[in-house]
């Protein structure tokens, strides 16, 4: 039937629709439960536009259109309001299908359709933020969500098996322009039929095509699954959703397109199908030559996390081509906050090849270019090109053939990343060229420090200036710190080298440029001090996975991860769920994609059960109010601040908050921060003890007492039963803050980054220094089925030292756990965590008294604890499972004493886990006694091995069912998976 001839028909319909709608009963429309006009089975592709309804018309009934039906009632009404026409697949659609508030599945206020297997179903819908378009089953089950935005978006649901599914809004009014449903596929539809709205953010050039007709089509993969096949890169990239893991995988050839860009938080695997990056050439430039992102071969941007491998990315926009004028055209413009790391891949430009922001990592790749072709915008913090050559190519057409590395800068801060480092290259210099190794183009700009470093490098080309800069940096004048750096074999080279160039000590060198760990994760401030990075990338444990240091990862599958504190591997089963092999089974399995889901289930003791009602919140106030009236799925958007700004300013609160809560709390005595701490410290011996709040040793303890009791009054927050806290995104999370879990159940905190649970008021113990009160998570009192999973629990600030007495140096510890346990609790499971840059890291037990291993039972399974000095964990009086956990150390800044201390009353059954040469003990035993440990498949590689003797039998029995891994799988699919990365 014409369509012209169909909506006709249909028009006719609805109008006798709503004519029988008046003479039927309210409640014979609320109790129908099924459509009243039957609908064919999707088996093949089937769309529906809402220009299929009448325009401005109100639905009360149910309404069947092709192979859909909307759903209404007289009292649960479904408009079509009239809207400002967009065009979806060259149609035009002037009005949209809105569904109102929350729907019921085959009811009301949703729309259904049937398919004969698998299939993918894309929609354009809108809603203003923090609302959800959810598919559901027959029976109303949610399978999956999406939150809108208040401009038209399109979203992709998979369905896995035959059926009948509905699309309805959780709650508030949602309004859908268009919906495919593609039978035969399960992963998500191709670019030929997306419903995307036809307007492209990318400029108005197209992507163009592979070069050769021969060439393969390029695949887009989530996660293990075949979303399309593509004739671009632009195409696929265009293709990848806002959030997830992707791979694109393209063949053998040479692609001309331009302007190649994506904007979102997805973690994206982009490789050639070869191991030569010569095989795979990507070649263009921008659409827009006169804008920052717009002028770019290809440019990155949001929160996404990015690996490039095994391919070429070209500019064909030359001076002899486009004019004799100097102009920008990198090839890759990275203005994204999440990561981004390269290896085996080209990158040819002329000026400005590279622009970087955040964290990238360059490894074994080559890249050329004349002007400034490696820079740093002012956001960046570090670009590290590892063992990569670099070269300076002559360009005729150029007005002059001075060519310069590097040109970085950053905004001016106290505190600032490594910039620009080159590190063990080889660097060359076209013949008739004149050059440099630095250049600041900005002149004397106070907004700005430069920021570059050249360790390990050799030359070659008789080019190089014998000053190595052109121009001197904009930075502090201590030349080791912030400014240009070389080392000593570097600063040979350079017999004129500028005054103004410093030459790294050797101290310096070897602990802060000696390798990528340490220049990527540390930062340097104004003073001259070196300290850990807020955010913490594992570059080892991402080149491992996708095969940067020798093993080939060549597959036709997604099977590649960007892993960064943001992302999460495609390949790796989250283990999240309820099943599983028989109780202490070893099942090496294949790995599933990670997709997290309010209906995963603990694997281990505890049990828990789903909350009834729902809320969003993105403030502090509303966070406490939820927490403690029990009831809630919260989820949690963005970083709240828990201290309420309370924290000192150099721990990112306002030191003016905490002088007045000095001043309240001292009588007026002390009028700040910190000449109070400072008093306090210098009133201080070794022999102090202000353990005790009622009776401290020290002059000032009870007014510190007093400051730390009105600050933990602030940061502690009660968490009431039956409360479900959720990480929205890798972004969320709560700093500051300490929550407390006492005497509750069925408490489950997912996909949360927890850090910084600061102590500005440490106490001193004799023998022990100073202590810090609060916790990041304390489990206490009766709690049971507890649940944590998935979240990223951190510090970000270093230890810094006061003088004790006014003489001893001591560390000023201002934080004490990050997940601590004590009191009678019982069934609680801490799985898929990632535990970084910390010190005392989970307490299980208080004292050699507290607690009973009869009825205290732990299950900690799939954590990594990277760069933490200790307690990881230390047990006592519990039944403690571990296993598949992974315990790795590289340069942290806390000294690392020991994984697992078995203290007094622990049973310890420890299965496939990993220990690294970084870990000095990997069981240890402390004062007291000593508990039981059963250890088998253990991969231990700590440098000091057990100090613990090892049971030949298992001093308890496991109750629940658990899938192991073996330790080598564990360890991958950890360091991919583990963390605050996700979405729900």
């Amino acid at each position: 039937m014409k369509k012209g001839l169909f909506k006709l028909f249909l028009t006719s319909i609805l109008a006798m629709s709503i004519v029988l709608s008046g003479c039927a009963g309210l409640n014979d429309l609320e109790e129908r439960s099924v459509e009243t006009v039957d609908r064919a089975t999707i088996t093949g592709t089937s769309s529906l536009y809402a220009t299929s309804f009448t325009k401005s018309a109100t639905l009360t009934s149910n309404t069947t259109a092709g192979n859909y039906t909307v759903y209404a009632t007289s009292e649960k009404k479904v408009t079509i309001p009239s809207i400002n026409a967009v065009t979806i697949n060259s149609e035009s659609v002037d009005r949209k299908i809105n569904l109102g508030g929350g729907g019921s599945a085959g009811k009301y206020r949703c729309i259904g359709f049937t398919t004969g297997g698998a299939a993918t179903v894309t929609v354009n819908a809108d809603g203003a933020s923090g609302r959800y378009l959810a598919l559901c089953n027959s029976s109303g089950s949610q399978l999956d969500k999406k939150e809108t935005s208040s401009s038209m978006s399109t979203f992709t649901f998979s369905i896995s098996s035959a059926g009948t599914y509905y699309l309805m809004s959780t709650g508030s009014a949602i309004s859908i322009y268009y919906i495919k449903c593609a039978a035969g596929s399960s992963s998500g539809s191709s670019s030929s039929d997306s419903g995307s709205s036809g307007s492209s953010s990318s400029g108005s050039s197209s992507s163009g095509s592979s070069s050769s007709s021969s060439v393969s089509k390029i695949t887009l993969y989530k996660s293990s699954s075949t979303v399309g096949t593509y004739s671009s890169v632009k195409s696929a990239l265009a293709a990848v959703g806002s959030s997830g893991s992707y791979t694109i995988v393209i063949p053998k050839g040479t692609y001309n397109e331009n302007y190649i860009n994506y904007n979102g938080s997805a973690s994206i695997t982009i490789r050639g199908d070869s191991s030569s990056y010569s095989d795979t050439v990507i070649k263009g430039h921008g659409t827009n030559m006169k804008t920052e992102k717009g002028r770019e071969l290809m440019e990155l941007m949001g929160s996404c996390n990015i690996v490039l491998k095994n391919l070429t990315l070209e500019s064909d926009y030359t001076r002899a081509k486009y004019g004799t004028s100097d102009v920008q055209a990198e090839v890759l413009g990275f203005d994204s906050t999440g990561t981004l790391a390269a290896y085996n891949c080209a990158f040819k430009g002329h000026q400005d090849t590279m622009r970087t922001t955040g964290k990238t990592w360059f490894y074994k790749c080559y890249v050329e270019g004349d002007v400034d072709f490696i820079w740093m915008e002012s956001s960046g913090i570090v670009a590290l090109y590892e063992e990569c050559t670099i070269s300076s190519v002559y360009d005729s057409s150029a007005s002059s053939h001075d060519a310069y590395v590097m040109a970085p800068r950053a905004t001016k801060a106290s505190t600032m990343g490594k910039g620009v480092v080159l590190l063990k290259c080889t660097l060359k210099s076209a013949s008739g060229n004149s050059t440099y190794l630095f250049r600041n183009p900005w002149g004397s700009n106070s907004n700005y420090y430069n920021q570059g470093a050249v360790v390990d490098c050799t030359f070659s080309g008789s080019g190089w200036v014998s000053s190595a800069a052109k121009s001197a940096a904009m930075g502090t004048s201590d030349q080791q710190y912030i400014g240009w750096k070389m080392d000593s074999s570097v600063a040979s080279k350079f017999s004129s080298k500028m005054s103004s160039i410093g030459t790294l000590s050797s101290s310096n060198k070897s602990a802060e440029y000696a390798n990528r760990n340490v220049i990527l994760n540390r930062r340097v401030n104004t003073s001259g001090k070196f300290s850990a990075d807020s955010s913490s990338w594992d570059v080892d444990s991402l080149g491992n996975n996708n095969g940067f240091f020798g093993s080939s990862s060549s597959s036709s599958s997604g099977s590649s991860s960007s892993g960064s504190s943001s992302s999460g591997s495609s390949s790796s089963s989250s283990g999240s769920s309820s099943s599983g092999s028989s109780s202490g089974s070893s099942s090496s399995g294949s790995s599933s994609s990670v997709s997290l889901s309010l209906n995963d289930k603990p694997v281990g003791y505890a049990s828990v059960s789903k909350p009834s009602s729902t809320v969003t919140v993105s403030n502090r106030s509303d966070f406490i109010n939820y927490a403690k009236k029990g009831g809630y799925i919260i989820y949690v958007s963005g970083m709240i601040d828990l201290s309420d700004g309370y924290m000192p300013s150099s721990a990112g609160g306002s030191t003016s908050k905490l002088d007045s809560l000095v001043k309240s709390n001292t009588s007026s005595k002390y009028s700040s921060y910190s000449s109070f701490v400072t008093a306090y410290a210098k009133g201080c011996s070794t022999s102090t003890d202000d353990k005790s709040s009622s009776s401290p040793s020290s002059s000032l303890g009870k007014l510190l007492w007093a400051c730390n009791s009105a600050y933990g009054n602030i940061i502690k927050v009660n968490i009431a039963s039956n409360t479900w806290i959720i990480g929205k995104n890798s972004s969320s999370g709560l700093k500051g803050g300490s929550l407390n879990i006492s005497s509750v159940s069925n408490v489950v905190l997912r996909n949360l980054t927890i850090q910084d649970a600061y102590d500005p008021f440490p106490h001193h113990e004799k023998n022990d220094g100073y202590n810090a009160q609060w916790d990041g998570i304390v489990i206490q009192g009766s709690s049971s089925n507890i649940w944590i999973d998935h979240c990223t629990l951190r510090d970000t600030m270093g230890l810094s030292y006061v003088k004790t007495g006014g003489s001893t140096s001591e560390k000023w510890q201002t934080f004490d756990g990050l997940c601590d346990m004590k009191g009678s609790v019982k069934n609680i499971v801490v799985s898929w965590c990632k535990f970084e840059n910390h010190d005392k890291t989970m307490l299980i037990g208080s004292s050699d008294s507290d607690g009973s291993n009869s009825t205290r039972t732990v299950t900690l399974h799939h954590n990594y604890f990277y760069n933490c000095g200790q307690r990881l964990p230390m047990v006592r009086n519990t039944k403690l499972h571990l296993f598949n956990n992974y315990y790795h150390a590289s340069s942290p800044s806390y000294t690392q004493q020991a994984a697992v201390a078995v203290r007094a009353g622990a049973l310890v059954v420890s299965e496939n886990n990993t220990f690294t040469s970084g870990i000095k003990y990997s069981f240890k035993t402390q004062s007291g006694s000593t508990g039981t440990l059963y250890s088998s498949g253990d991969s231990d590689s700590s440098s000091g091995g057990s100090q613990v003797s090892k049971s030949s039998s298992k001093p308890f029995s496991v109750s629940y069912s658990y899938s192991l891994e073996s330790a080598s799988s564990s360890k991958s699919s950890v360091s991919s998976n583990a963390g605050a990365k996700y979405s729900f």
